[in-house]
């Protein structure tokens, strides 16, 4: 869909890739992909707002792990991740859902 070079086939289910899995936790992405955690940090800012309460701060966190572990998903095996083509891989996102 966006001209990239990664293969539209889901990858099996391992205990590192799966998305339900608790070992695949990534918290922040690498240098080369900068642009995912400050998107992530102004997500995290705009949902939680100037005074936020503690309920509304853990709902914001469980937001960003939820999303986390998507883009990771959506990111394995990759190399090329800081344009984001990555995210218009419809075989991965199928997938995913599948899950």
């Amino acid at each position: 869909m966006f001209g990239s070079s990664e293969t539209s086939e889901a990858p099996p289910q391992t205990s590192e890739a799966g998305p339900s899995s608790p070992s695949f936790r990534p918290t922040t992405f690498p240098d080369h992909v900068a642009v995912l955690n400050i998107l992530l940090e102004d997500f995290k800012e705009l949902q939680e707002g100037l005074e936020p309460a503690p309920k509304l701060i853990n709902n914001v966190q469980s937001k960003l792990h939820r999303i986390r572990q998507f883009v990771g998903w959506m990111s394995h095996g990759n190399t090329n991740l800081g344009k984001l083509l990555f995210l218009g891989n419809m075989g991965r996102l199928r997938g995913y859902v599948s899950t």
